[in-house]
């Protein structure tokens, strides 16, 4: 059992479960020994006992066949009795060196219960402390250190010993050569089936160990058990429908390049029929798939034939709840990035799989952006809502050139009447995942039973790769830091292409053209399994910034991308390329009252970056840094601006008019100052600083309270 007791990123850990009977296992496995050997030395006596009867046969063809039959049958069961011998060894130390580790067990459980139950009346867990942690928390968090690191031992020492007695019985299996009959041998008079230990013939309603019998539920791994029932069925080491194998083989095939959507089904299809020691097992022989993610569409034919969240709903119900909690625990990377699986359950996963993550080592150059991760699933401040990691994706094995990625609700979308999406632009990172969920969690705060989700989901376009440092040379800064086109293509060397040819660059849609497919799926995985747990009124809104609305533009045309969203909201947009939607008519948007697109843009006269990504112009003589004045032609798809009448969407102000007169009250709103959506620095305000008349419409908006929102213009009218 993982993480109860779970305080954001801190945790305490529960030891593995050990439940076993293991004297009487030991006792079992002695008798197995003795009587086997009893049994080889009786039956030795009775072939020699056996050749007295060929006199009373006359003819001498009976004779030869009486005098045969029992020549092989010593030897067998000797070497059966042998095997048998060798198996209660290796038994007998297992049940020694398990009665060690479940005493062990026991006592971290309960030291795990005081610690659950200090960690949840502390200030770790409420996240109140805001003039620091107290000397109680931190001496807390240091018990559940020491604790959580016994407790891993305990769990490595235990599944090494399950391992270690499994090779040793599988190399010893196969020696006595009958697979039909299993014996029944009995230790103090008692048969294994009664108490302690039962090795069936694995028919219904008889487990491998016995549903009720020596080793309890969920205490060791289908590896073990498999190993013993081979020993004991001398040899039958096919291994045709072998769940695990089989699990396998399905997994070799979603992580090849030619996946499909039929592939993924298959493999969940076969994860949902597997019992809890199967999953166990299944991880342990596949280590990778807590290491890599799970592919996602990159193309519209897999958007279209992948699994939706109702399929992903309609998985995660039709297993049992121990079958649930193995998922959780042992394959928590799927499990937690699996559309449809209960918000609560996606969080406990991928809580896990962070922990294992950060613990493989192979991390380690995104060591910040884990961290942040975690923190962002701990409120930091007065903001109220619980808040679930939806989604951790680090790439699959061949996509590992990139930061992880994440998803943070603030609120239960499984529960909220509407979700929002707050997806972010150029130059976001999961480096910053708790700035990004502060900023999902200033939405929540002001709106009506809505769940918002920071959808750090994909992978933005940074300004260092736009404006790469082979350009830096050829910067003029005597002369102004704006520079033209024209005027940059005059300096001899100059690498222009590198403006547009890196994927990394707002000047193409590479970044947007990739996450558009990812955004598509979570869309139509959010409503579809929020349809089949009976809310098919759920509403879904979109707040996209920058190079964001460029993403949400492709992902929301689409062709097989099924959600239809309520409400759009852009600022500081880069632009739209035409080629994904030249107009708001043309995106996957609901109609406001008045028969139009529920698009609503925004762009502050004081944004100096924006029109960057539109082939604008961008005077950023007041800043350190140079920007290059790029005109519209030279993009792939030209690019619209969605305030323009030719997009013909609502557009409102993040500009806060001055007051005329000195006797007018100015505004307690402020003006957005910067592209930014939100800056730590006092004197700079974004699209979602929450002082400012950009953040307050766009909540108007979100709230469904148009009325009150002053719109520059709206569509088929000109600009005011």
């Amino acid at each position: 059992m993982l993480d109860q007791g779970q305080a954001g990123g801190l945790s305490v850990r529960w030891p593995v479960e050990i439940n076993g009977q293991w004297h009487t296992l030991a006792a079992a496995a002695a008798s197995l020994a003795t009587e086997t050997s009893s049994a080889a030395a009786e039956m030795e006596s009775a072939a020699d006992s056996w050749a007295g009867l060929v006199s009373s046969y006359q003819e001498s063809q009976t004779q030869d066949i009486v005098r045969t039959a029992l020549d092989e049958v010593p030897g067998v069961t000797r070497e059966w009795a042998e095997v048998a011998g060798r198996a209660s060894q290796v038994l007998q130390r297992f049940a020694t060196e398990a009665n060690g580790l479940q005493q062990q067990a026991s006592a971290l459980q309960g030291q795990a219960s005081t610690l659950q139950a200090r960690l949840l009346t502390s200030g770790l867990l409420s996240g109140s402390g805001e003039q620091g942690t107290s000397v109680e928390d931190e001496a807390l968090r240091r018990d559940i250190e020491v604790h959580n690191s016994d407790v891993m031992g305990l769990n490595s020492r235990w599944h090494a010993l399950e391992q270690q007695t499994a090779a040793e019985i599988d190399s010893i299996a196969g020696g006595g050569g009958y697979q039909d009959q299993i014996p029944v041998v009995g230790a103090a008079g008692t048969g294994f089936g009664s108490a302690a230990f039962s090795l069936t013939d694995g028919s219904p309603g008889n487990g491998r160990f016995g549903s009720n019998g020596l080793f309890g539920v969920g205490s060791l791994g289908f590896a073990f058990h498999s190993a013993v029932t081979q020993m004991i069925r001398s040899g039958d080491d096919s291994g045709a429908g072998d769940p695990v194998e089989t699990a396998t083989e399905l997994y070799e095939t979603v992580t090849s390049n030619d996946v499909t959507g039929e592939d993924i089904r298959a493999f969940y299809d076969h994860l949902g029929q597997m019992d809890a020691e199967g999953i166990d097992e299944f991880a342990e022989a596949n280590p990778q798939i807590n290491q890599y993610s799970m592919p996602l569409p990159t193309n519209e034919d897999q958007l279209e034939s992948w699994p939706t969240g109702a399929d992903g709903a309609s998985w995660w119900n039709g297993m049992e709840s121990r079958e649930q909690n193995a998922m959780v625990a042992f394959l928590p990377l799927l499990t937690g990035n699996t559309q449809g699986v209960p918000a609560q359950k996606r969080h406990e996963a991928n809580m896990n799989a962070l922990d294992i993550l950060r613990q493989s080592g192979q991390y380690n150059e995104y060591e910040q952006h884990l961290n942040s991760i975690q923190d962002s699933t701990t409120s930091q401040g007065a903001g109220t809502g619980q808040r679930f990691l939806l989604s951790l994706d680090v790439g699959t094995e061949g996509d590992r050139d990139r930061q992880p990625l994440a998803e943070v609700a603030v609120g239960n979308p499984d529960q909220a009447s509407e979700v929002t999406y707050n997806v972010p632009g150029m130059n976001s990172s999961t480096a910053n995942m708790t700035g990004e969920v502060d900023r999902a969690q200033d939405i929540f705060d002001e709106t009506n039973d809505q769940a918002v989700i920071a959808w750090m989901a994909y992978d933005p376009p940074t300004l260092d790769e736009t404006i790469p440092e082979s350009l830096e040379e050829f910067w003029d800064e005597d002369e102004g830091l704006t520079v033209s086109w024209e005027e940059l293509r005059h300096f001899e060397g100059a690498p222009h292409e590198e403006l547009f040819d890196q994927n990394g660059s707002v000047m193409n849609d590479v970044r947007a053209d990739e996450g558009s497919y990812r955004f598509a799926y979570a869309l139509d995985g959010q409503q579809s399994a929020s349809a089949a747990r009976g809310n098919d009124d759920m509403g879904i809104n979109v707040v996209a910034h920058s190079y964001g609305t460029n993403m949400v533009s492709h992902a929301l045309t689409l062709d097989n991308q099924q959600s239809t969203v309520d409400k759009v909201l852009f600022a500081g947009s880069s632009g739209i390329p035409a080629s994904a939607a030249s107009s708001a008519e043309e995106l996957n948007v609901e109609r406001t009252e008045e028969g139009k697109p529920a698009v609503f843009v925004t762009e502050a006269e004081a944004d100096w970056l924006a029109a960057l990504g539109r082939g604008g112009e961008v005077n950023a003589f007041w800043r350190d840094e140079p920007y290059v004045v790029v005109p519209e032609d030279m993009f792939a798809s030209p690019r619209v601006d969605p305030r323009s009448e030719e997009f013909d969407a609502y557009v409102y102000s993040s500009d806060v008019e001055e007051p005329f007169w000195f006797w007018e009250e100015a505004s307690e709103e402020q003006s957005v100052t910067d592209h930014t959506r939100y800056d730590a620095d006092p004197d700079i305000y974004g699209y979602q600083d929450p002082a400012t008349l950009s953040f307050e419409s766009k909540i108007e908006i979100l709230n469904g309270d148009m009325g009150s929102v002053e719109f520059e213009r709206s569509p088929g009218s000109e600009v005011e």
